[in-house]
């Protein structure tokens, strides 16, 4: 029986992530970003660790950090990762949103890919929610940046 985990993985692969490369990111799996000069500008998707065989749960999270803030912050800290990971809060000197924050309702949103049924509905859901929501957000972020 094909698990939620591997109808997420491949609805990631074979629907999501072509529309975001269309959209001018770069990535694959659950981790995504913008080229950018100046900036890290990531997507990542977050999966809930009460997700399932059965039932996966996920989100999906949005972060903009200037390279050279990021720097500054690694020099300080160097435990932090060369770059950072788009589903890590770090502290304040970031722009991290979950996309629900971003949604008409403000309110955090997660999705749920259910083994043995269609998803159809909310692969088309993701997708408008990135399109029109978060790729927006993102490149709003890098073209008025001072983060």
């Amino acid at each position: 029986m094909t698990t939620a985990l591997d109808l997420f993985s491949s609805a990631v692969r074979e629907k999501i992530a072509p529309t975001l490369r269309a959209a001018g990111l770069q990535g694959s799996g659950g981790s995504y970003y913008l080229p950018s000069k100046t900036h890290f500008a990531l997507l990542g998707f977050q999966k809930s660790q009460s997700s399932t065989s059965a039932d996966v749960r996920f989100t999906i999270n949005l972060k903009v950090v200037s390279l050279a803030t990021w720097q500054q912050m690694r020099d300080a800290r160097p435990d932090f990762p060369p770059k950072p990971a788009p589903n890590t809060r770090y502290v304040t000197f970031e722009w991290h949103k979950r996309i629900g924050e971003l949604l008409p309702n403000g309110e955090d949103t997660w999705w749920h890919f259910r083994a043995g049924r269609d998803n159809s509905a909310t692969i088309a859901e993701v997708i408008d929610d990135l399109i029109k929501v978060a790729v927006p957000a993102i490149r709003r972020q890098l073209e008025t940046a001072t983060l």
